[in-house]
């Protein structure tokens, strides 16, 4: 992940969890179960953004609503199941996962 954003994770995210906060990795949800805690949300209150079947599988068994963009460098294909799959994250495709969100 190194370069894929224009600054450190830190100075952007209120938390971070990496494999090396968990004692299972993906599929299993233990990360996204830590990353809910740590926020102190519930998983209908959140989204998460997928580029991979492991990483779809870990998030849906948290009870996580999931977007896919698949990875060209990662597998292909999958069972996403009801999740939406974008082809990418780019502003075009956002109405598509209700963002930005509707004005009350």
């Amino acid at each position: 992940a190194d370069g894929c954003l224009p600054e450190a994770a830190e100075e952007i995210f209120d938390i971070i969890v990496t494999g090396d906060n968990v004692t299972r990795k993906k599929p299993d949800p233990q990360g996204y179960l830590m990353a809910l805690e740590r926020l102190g949300l519930r998983s209908e209150d959140a989204i998460v953004f997928e580029d991979s079947p492991v990483g779809h599988a870990a998030s849906r068994a948290a009870g996580l609503r999931t977007i896919v963009t698949p990875s060209p460098d990662g597998p292909l294909g999958g069972d996403f199941g009801d999740s939406l799959v974008s082809p990418s994250l780019e502003p075009v495709y956002w109405t598509a996962f209700g963002f930005p969100p509707a004005k009350a």
